[in-house]
């Protein structure tokens, strides 16, 4: 079982690389969503859910 504080730290290296791609792909959301292998509905949600969007 992973402790509260391993997620967590997992949730900051995940946040950090979709940040980076981001600032990579110039901010273009549908760009970075790609490279990430997500949707762009998903990339949206993260970055609401990190009070980023």
């Amino acid at each position: 079982m992973i402790a509260d504080d391993e997620a967590l730290l997992l949730e900051e290296v995940e946040k950090r690389h979709i940040l980076r791609v981001l600032e990579r792909e110039d901010g273009n959301k549908s760009a970075a969503a790609r490279v990430l292998g997500v949707s762009r509905k998903t990339l949206e949600r993260k970055l609401q859910a990190w009070a980023l969007a």
